[in-house]
């Protein structure tokens, strides 16, 4: 039995929160819930159009109403849109029974794998990718470092690496 009841990933868009979370859910038998495909599911948009006809506000209404209904789901594994932990009250609610897992990557891998599917990704603040990236980054930061339990580098460890230092993490034997 592992010692956590869920995990969370939290972290930047691009560090592959999605792709981790989907291969350890798989790995644990245990559901996989996106975060962004909730509100997509709620609002009925794709979330560039919901924030290009409602804005950035009415996104993180409706995330916070997702994570509302999160709260009690246990044996999951939870990908959070990368602005999450703007809310305290967000991961509060998500903290609880769970390991909460901080992804990380350097700003340039971030940048590239991002300008890949640019068109899927609302910017956040600036019409430029680059300072969009970096600006949001650097103000995030110090709530990654608040929340995340453990952090992994993307840039620095393979899917499949990181993957398993979770597994041990949590004292999940097959």
């Amino acid at each position: 039995m592992p010692a956590y009841q869920r995990i969370v990933f939290i972290g930047f868009r691009g560090t592959g929160k999605s792709t981790i979370a989907k291969l350890l859910a798989d790995r644990l038998g245990w559901q996989y819930i996106s975060t962004d495909r909730l509100i997509e599911k709620a609002s009925g948009n794709k979330i560039s159009q919901l924030v290009d006809m409602y804005g950035w506000s009415e996104f993180r209404k409706i995330e916070k109403q997702v994570i509302q209904t999160l709260k009690d789901k246990m044996q999951v594994v939870i990908d959070c849109g990368g602005g999450a932990v703007e809310d305290e009250e967000n991961m509060e609610l998500l903290k609880t029974s769970s390991l909460v897992v901080w992804l990380d990557a350097l700003l340039d891998d971030i940048y590239e794998r991002i300008s890949r599917e640019a068109a899927e990704r609302p910017f956040l603040s600036h019409t430029d990718l680059w300072d969009d990236i970096e600006f949001n980054y650097l103000r995030r930061l110090p709530q990654y470092k608040k929340f995340g339990m453990v952090s992994f580098n993307s840039s620095k460890n393979s899917t499949e690496e990181i993957c398993q230092l979770i597994l041990k993490e949590i004292g999940f034997t097959p």
